[in-house]
């Protein structure tokens, strides 16, 4: 698998499915205006991880799966998105793996 055709297919996908299901981000997010599910980054980034993981052996799981739980918290402390943006930016991120 083509590290860089994954990541584009994993944005493309992205923007369809935000502009699909057109749910905002939340409240108190008044710099950006954007849809926020699912998470574009989280959704990416776990495409990433996860293409590193499957490339190399199993010992970099525990370090991946803190790389992305790290980047979903950050989402979710910086509040530009909810629990179920990151959430469905991993469920989707993950998909587009297998």
């Amino acid at each position: 698998m083509d590290l860089g055709w994954l990541i584009s297919f994993a944005t493309l996908l992205n923007i369809i499915i935000k502009n699909a299901f057109s749910i905002p981000r939340p409240h108190s997010t008044l710099h950006m205006l954007s849809i926020g599910f699912p998470s574009g980054d989280v959704q990416v980034a776990t495409v990433f991880f996860m293409i590193i993981f499957l490339s190399f052996n199993s010992k970099t799981l525990q370090i991946i799966s803190i790389a992305i739980i790290n980047i979903m918290f950050s989402r979710l402390y910086l509040g530009v998105h909810s629990i179920y943006d990151v959430i469905g930016g991993m469920i989707f991120g993950v998909l587009i793996i297998l």
